[in-house]
């Protein structure tokens, strides 16, 4: 269900999880997940071929 299609049924509960939810976390709960995310691009974009190029010697993940 789209966007508009849930503002149009008024389902605001719906909304409010999917696109919203993130407001209700704090700060460390915020950073944990960005620090998550920020590790999976890393390793992502170390598998490829302009990564391995950039990052040769660097090693950040385990």
């Amino acid at each position: 269900m789209t966007m508009d299609q849930m503002l149009k049924a008024k389902r605001y509960d719906e909304l409010w999880q999917k696109y919203c939810s993130w407001l209700d976390f704090s700060i460390e709960q915020f950073m944990e997940i960005q620090n998550r995310l920020l590790l999976e691009q890393i390793e992502l974009y170390s598998k490829s071929e302009l990564g391995q190029k950039i990052m040769r010697d660097i090693h950040l993940l385990p």
